[in-house]
């Protein structure tokens, strides 16, 4: 048997359609749900803001390129380095071995083993390269880090200042 809607909205079960009773369908189309509440804007915002802040921690985490010298090829070329917590932790410790090596009279070794990957990708770690650094070969590859950590805080900075300044919804989406 067929559902159908009184004039009051109550859904009545009839074996033919009576005068003044709505089909379901008829039933929704004049009576539409009511539009949802627009979120307000402090809310999309604060979610903007923890999607940004989300973001660049995995932007940072998800590691460099940087210039070095495989021992396996002798030439230059460009090799990703991970730069998750633990390799900031190992990138902090070599540094400060690297500076406490010149005056520790030999105490502390004046280079380190340190990984990274040829031919990286999104979906793959690459080929591991086994660098041998000195505090001369390492700098440069440490300053690579800093500064692409440095790069993806101050992009991070700049959207989230956009998302502050946002006026609106619409542009705190578009951000």
């Amino acid at each position: 048997m067929p559902v159908f809607y009184s004039p009051e909205g109550n859904p009545e079960i009839w074996a033919q359609k009576p005068d003044g009773y709505l089909t379901p369908e008829e039933w929704e189309r004049a009576h539409p749900a009511p539009e949802p509440e627009p979120e307000p804007l402090e809310t999309v915002k604060a979610r903007k803001l923890a999607s940004i802040d989300a973001e660049t921690s995995a932007a940072i985490l998800a590691g460099f390129e940087c210039e070095a010298t495989p021992p396996d090829t002798g030439t230059p070329e460009l090799l990703h380095f991970s730069y998750d917590g633990f390799d900031q932790q190992n990138f902090a410790d070599a540094a400060v071995s690297m500076q406490l090596a010149a005056a520790a009279g030999g105490a502390i070794p004046t280079s380190t083993p340190w990984n990274a990957y040829r031919g990286h990708t999104a979906d793959s770690k690459g080929e591991l390269v086994i660098l041998q650094l000195t505090a001369e070969t390492f700098v440069p590859i440490y300053a690579a880090a800093l500064q692409h950590k440095a790069a993806k805080m101050a992009e991070g900075g700049q959207r989230k200042a956009a998302v502050v300044a946002a006026k609106t919804v619409g542009e705190v989406e578009a951000i």
